[in-house]
């Protein structure tokens, strides 16, 4: 499995798509912390706002912080 910013944030949806349920959003933050926040597809590497040295590692911040875990 694999995600996408556009798909799994409002901030990066291109509102092409309507919001995720409370069901859908707390399985994928099961599968975000099991993965250990992997980065998305469509990562924006050094474009993104959250960009830090632990992307190098393919740990993405923006995960972390949508499952409420900084």
């Amino acid at each position: 499995m694999t995600w996408k910013l556009k798909e799994w944030n409002e901030v990066y949806n291109d509102m092409s798509k309507p919001t995720m349920t409370q069901t859908e959003i707390d399985a994928a933050i099961i599968y975000l912390r099991e993965n250990n926040y992997p980065k998305p597809d469509d990562c924006p590497a050094l474009n993104c706002p959250k960009v830090i040295p632990a992307c190098s590692l393919g740990i993405c911040q923006i995960a972390v912080g949508m499952c409420g875990d900084f």
